[in-house]
């Protein structure tokens, strides 16, 4: 048995990684959001790894990201960047922006 790697969402941070699932035009973003989704229900990686056609590495890897910078870590990190110096590439990719998520 391997340790739990389980992330605790709040119903604000659920609804808002649902709404980002079904909305988003980025397909790597949509499918971090449903990794973080699948293992908040219990899921081990490998499962949730199945599904999404990650390894079970990249889930844990992803977890951790989410764990750590919330939903902003979903984000790539050039993206992130560009947030941070205030230039946004995309309607799409600015969500968690105008969702008032803290970039730091």
């Amino acid at each position: 048995m391997g340790r739990v790697n389980t992330p605790i969402l709040s119903e604000s941070a659920k609804l808002a990684l649902e709404q980002d699932f079904k909305t988003s035009q980025v397909h790597c973003y949509r499918m971090r959001c449903q990794v973080i989704l699948l293992k908040s229900t219990g899921r081990k990686s490998e499962e949730v790894g199945e599904i999404t056609g990650m390894t079970y590495v990249s889930v844990n890897t992803w977890v951790k990201r989410y764990k750590d910078l919330d939903i902003e870590g979903l984000i790539n990190r050039s993206l992130r960047l560009a947030f941070h110096v205030g230039q946004f590439p995309d309607e799409d990719i600015s969500i968690p922006v105008e969702k008032g998520y803290k970039i730091q």
